[in-house]
């Protein structure tokens, strides 16, 4: 709960207190609940018990979408951090660090080239420039490195300056998780290099298991549940698997058809063996047609 002088002030004070509490390993709602500080129809005050089927349509929200300013921001931030890791990397290596860093990020598949500079006054604050020509600067208070994963900087962009929150949750091979208006984003980070070099990798074979029923770990597939052609419901019994003397039931994801039964009691499975397989629903469906 947070209280403020108007009702503006409140959903401003809550904005920052849903930007900085960190929750792990628990779902959670906060991107739903950042994205209602933002719309126009709560602002106003003008809500009731339908707001959610009334804006969102009857799939409900489905996620938080940025939009122009919000995603040069986050790359702002994206670049800012990962300067910062760059700037550990040569302190360690005792190598100097060039004037400025260039990356070519990745985020909401699309690619984008920009430069970090920090300014000669203080490596804390942070010039951005874009490939096309946007520009962003970061006064950066904290880097969400270390004790905290909270970042936090003023930012200079679009003719008005602003607070930038995020979280990193995460690091990966090429790239972090960014957690940024309640919404957790991934931003792929490389060195022109590694770009230039990326379009050699291979892909990855695609394995869609979304319409499968697969084991979760080396067992033994002890008994099924349904048979092909059979109606199911979300929570219903599929089929036991016994790994390590325990019994293991596997539940319907969803309200489905089984199209196929693929593995029988007594085989012996690996983790992500499929079981059996789904109908596809009707628009998955009618898109692959």
């Amino acid at each position: 709960v947070t209280h403020g002088s108007d009702r503006l002030a409140a959903i401003a004070l809550m904005r920052t207190a849903l930007d900085t509490y960190v929750i792990d390993g628990l779902a959670h709602n906060v991107n739903f609940l950042r994205e209602m500080m933002d719309h126009p129809r709560f602002l106003s005050g003008q809500i009731d018990t339908k707001l959610i089927e009334v804006e969102f349509g009857l799939n409900g929200y489905t996620g938080y979408k940025l939009n122009e300013s919000q995603e040069k921001d986050l790359l702002s931030i994206a670049g800012a951090v990962h300067w910062k890791f760059s700037e550990a990397n040569y302190s360690l290596g005792k190598a100097k660090m060039p004037s400025s860093i260039p990356f070519v990020m990745e985020l909401s598949e699309k690619t984008h080239e920009l430069t970090v500079t920090p300014s000669a006054e203080r490596s804390s604050l942070l010039h951005i420039a874009g490939a096309d020509g946007w520009k962003r600067a970061l006064d950066v208070s904290e880097w969400g490195i270390g004790a905290s994963s909270v970042f936090q900087a003023l930012v200079h962009g679009d003719g008005e300056v602003r607070n930038a929150i995020a979280q990193l949750v995460g690091r990966k091979l090429m790239g972090s998780v960014l957690q940024y208006n309640g919404s957790k984003f991934f931003v792929g980070v490389m060195s022109q290099q590694q770009a230039a070099l990326a379009q050699y990798m291979p892909e990855p074979p695609v394995n869609n298991l979304a319409n499968c029923l697969v084991s979760p770990m080396p067992g033994v597939l002890l008994s099924l549940a349904v048979a092909k052609g059979d109606e199911v419901v979300m929570g219903q019994e599929l089929a036991i698997v016994e790994a390590m003397k325990m019994q293991n039931i596997l539940r319907a994801p969803c309200d489905a058809i089984i199209a196929e039964i693929v593995k029988g009691p007594g085989d012996t499975l690996a983790v992500d063996d499929i079981i059996l397989e789904f109908e596809a629903p009707a628009e998955e469906a009618s898109a692959a047609a």
